[in-house]
């Protein structure tokens, strides 16, 4: 009878033997079959993804972060004060100036972000905006948090004026109808070239517009998709550009994929 240690050495050598055979089985169907599935993706973006059936890709998103992640959001909560001439070479030097504006960065679904711009330059309502809604909940619960916490005001006190969307794809729009009744906003701006639901204001190429009395600019960045429209926060006097908000032509660690470009 062999020892038990070369019945155990056996066993592990078939084991590997077994695995590793799985393996290469796997490359090469992947090998062989990538361009189809590159096609099928490609054909499910395209066709199917801008469709209201595309609601199922947010839903099971949520439904992850909610039963998987018990509701933790992947990132903190951010709070970036903008104040009068911080594009100055001295713009990392504190300053006692009060910020004419502050962005909040509002983690939602699973890997996904939203901005909420607040115009501080008013003494009365303070005004704000809000960028590529995904997760309603989430920028309702910034919305609540902010008002509270950071300005000590009322919802009267912080009004929602506008929705600004970069792009048609649900994890960027999910969130629009919802936020519109429960905040009764007016205004939802897009690129005049994409299709986003419930859009108000479909802006031109470099069209400027305000939201209270910030000034922004509407880039166009067709390749993500063909109407895909960045938003450039400019300064009030001499029109540099103080954010952008880039959507999805910027992934985090890399360009933005071309889906159905141009």
């Amino acid at each position: 009878a062999l020892p038990a240690a070369w019945v155990g050495v056996a066993v592990l050598v078939a084991v590997g033997c077994l695995l590793g055979s799985l393996q290469v089985a796997v490359a090469l169907v992947v090998l062989i079959f990538s361009p189809i599935l590159r096609r099928c993706m490609l054909a499910l973006v395209r066709h199917v993804y801008p469709t209201e059936a595309g609601r199922i890709h947010v839903w099971s998103l949520l439904w992850l972060r909610r039963w998987w992640l018990r509701d933790r959001r992947h990132a903190r909560p951010l709070r970036v004060d903008l104040r009068p001439h911080c594009n100055d070479e001295e713009r990392w030097v504190a300053s006692d100036a009060e910020p004419r504006c502050s962005i909040h960065i509002v983690a939602g679904l699973l890997d996904n972000y939203s901005y909420i711009l607040v115009d501080r330059t008013s003494e009365d309502v303070l005004t704000c905006c809000i960028v590529d809604p995904g997760d309603a909940d989430a920028v309702l619960e910034a919305l609540a948090e902010l008002r509270e916490q950071h300005y000590d005001r009322t919802s009267t006190g912080v009004r929602v004026e506008s929705i600004l969307v970069t792009h048609k794809h649900w994890d960027h729009q999910a969130g629009v109808r919802k936020l519109v009744r429960v905040e009764h906003i007016t205004q939802v701006f897009a690129g005049q070239n994409e299709p986003v639901k419930g859009v108000t204001h479909k802006l031109k190429p470099y069209e400027r517009f305000s939201v209270g009395s910030l000034i922004l600019e509407a880039v166009p960045s067709p390749c993500h998709t063909q109407g895909h429209t960045m938003f450039a926060l400019l300064d009030s006097s001499e029109g540099r550009v103080e954010a952008l908000f880039s959507g999805d032509t910027l992934f985090c660690g890399g360009g933005g994929g071309a889906l159905p470009g141009p």
